[in-house]
């Protein structure tokens, strides 16, 4: 694939917007698809790339190449948990376990 229209279902849909330029030119060359990267057409919003999705109890990834008339798109978000409250709390049990085993090691010494 050399060019960008040849994603297009339509020679007569014009393109919008790209989100991912730089993944999208790495293809387009290569034709080796890293992360994943979408094209806005007038009509049709395009997506090629990793996806994630629940099974069960766990998540998978799996490569997917979708379209999508603009007419079907409601809307999308994306949500990032960042739990560093968790990981500076388990760093503060972890360095208050490890103070009071010194303590109790060096005060049963002295006995």
């Amino acid at each position: 694939m050399k060019n960008l229209r040849d994603i297009l279902f339509s020679q007569n849909e014009e393109i919008v917007a790209v989100l991912g330029n730089n993944v999208i030119q790495r293809f387009l060359t290569t034709g080796i698809l890293g992360n994943g990267f979408a094209v806005l057409s007038d009509k049709r919003l395009y997506f090629r790339g990793k996806c994630l999705y629940k099974k069960g109890k766990f998540y998978r990834t799996n490569t997917e190449e979708k379209s999508v008339d603009l007419k079907d798109v409601t809307g999308t978000g994306f949500e990032h948990i960042n739990p560093i409250g968790i990981l500076v709390a388990a760093i503060a049990c972890i360095t208050i376990g490890v103070i009071l085993f010194v303590i109790n090691m060096s005060t049963e010494s002295f006995l």
